[in-house]
């Protein structure tokens, strides 16, 4: 057991080898960071008494899934509103239109609805994906302009792939 502790202690610091929390320090050097996990969200209707003040409203969906609506909503004169309910837990958490269990029971409150299926959230970037990221890293600091500007490429939001080409 103590050997096992010290190489995964030794494996810590080496940036091809280190996990989870070690991995965390040690990439921090490279000026990044894991990107956490997100909430999946959906559209939800409320139906009820107009005027009814629903707090801290959560629904179930058919999974037992609990879906949080904000707080407070209130239902229009019109006896419904339209809201976005956010996932108790974080990641992938799908769910379809249709019926949906008023979890917390507020006086006034009928009914509530998915209007559409839900946006799926993400988990914790994992391991692999972050040691992706750190290796296009390096080239952040890099002397030429090229390297510099793929590696900034390569770290913007929501692209998976590039390629910079030098004319």
């Amino acid at each position: 057991d103590t050997n096992n502790a010290v190489i995964a202690a030794y494996n810590t610091f080496n940036p091809a080898a280190s996990q989870g929390v070690g991995q965390d320090s040690t990439y921090k050097i490279n000026g990044i960071q894991r990107e956490a996990a997100t909430n999946s969200a959906i559209p939800i209707q409320c139906v009820g008494a107009a005027g009814t003040i629903i707090n801290f409203g959560i629904v179930r969906d058919s999974n037992g899934n609990l879906w949080d609506i904000p707080n407070p909503t209130e239902i229009l004169d019109a006896g419904t509103i339209t809201v976005t309910a956010t996932a108790e837990q974080q990641g992938n958490i799908t769910a379809v239109a249709g019926d949906a269990e008023i979890y917390t029971q507020v006086l006034g409150w009928q009914s509530a609805t998915f209007t559409a299926d839900a946006t799926p959230g993400a988990p914790v970037e994992s391991n692999g994906a972050f040691r992706q990221r750190q290796l296009i890293s390096t080239s952040l600091t890099s002397i030429t302009p090229l390297q510099s500007i793929a590696a900034a490429l390569a770290n913007l939001a929501g692209v998976e792939r590039s390629v910079v080409y030098e004319n």
